[in-house]
């Protein structure tokens, strides 16, 4: 589909779900909502922004043809689950046939101590992220909404970054270390979230986003709370 007519699809769409979807989440005469998605390959393989884009784009597009859902699609710039943890320095492990890998950087809870606050400029996962706003924004004309990056939470991330033994040992053995790493991880989720934001821009920010129903005219954000943990090389 040529993406003037996704975008006068999605904005049809809009005019006929949306008002519900308010409705419902104000506590409104709406006591349910309907959500039904079709298979999609979002959460996959998604080494390229290229790919990434073309996988978002085919599943926006099934969606808008759902009569029977809700739901107002949105884009993504979905690229794993260790994007905050590749900031502090974790290796990701890109394959071929799924989503990406991240290996934890730290083993034991001493090293996690007084480490310094990362600089997301100098993440290649960050800055993937915020290329791949840029490539959603400029190829559908800034006319679709985008939601921010997958956001694990700082109890996930840490996992992600130590050994998830370790840091769950230390929250009772070494709280006051644990609480420091942990606060570092939630500043550099705020951080980077604002930057998101802005990069995407108030008029297109889709909220709360990550496997969220979602609107501009919603408010708040999708943090995920599962732990995956790899062994380390």
């Amino acid at each position: 589909m040529e993406i003037q007519a996704v975008i006068d699809r999605f904005q049809q769409r809009k005019e006929e779900k949306e008002a519900r979807l308010l409705d419902f989440l104000q506590g409104g005469a709406t006591k349910y909502i309907v959500i039904q998605r079709p298979p999609a390959d979002l959460w996959g393989v998604c080494n390229s922004i290229e790919m990434i884009y073309r996988n978002n784009m085919a599943y926006l597009e099934q969606v808008l043809e759902l009569d029977w859902t809700d739901e107002l699609p949105y884009l993504e710039p979905w690229i794993g689950t260790g994007v905050y943890a590749n900031a502090f320095g974790c290796e990701y492990y890109w394959r071929e046939d799924n989503a990406p890998d991240i290996h934890y950087r730290y083993h034991k809870i001493e090293e996690v101590q007084g480490i310094d606050y990362p600089d997301y400029r100098k993440s290649p996962v960050m800055n993937m992220v915020l290329d791949c706003i840029d490539v959603m924004k400029e190829r559908t004309l800034g006319k679709l909404p985008i939601c921010l990056t997958d956001t694990q939470s700082p109890f996930d991330t840490a996992t992600l970054i130590l050994d998830a033994v370790e840091f769950f040992t230390a929250c009772y053995t070494h709280e006051e270390i644990a609480h420091g790493f942990m606060d570092l991880i939630t500043r550099m989720i705020i951080e980077f979230s604002q930057v998101q934001a802005n990069q995407i821009g108030h008029e297109l920010l889709a909220k709360p986003g990550h496997i969220m129903p979602s609107s501009v005219s919603f408010r708040g954000i999708s943090i995920s709370m599962t732990i995956w943990q790899f062994p380390h090389r």
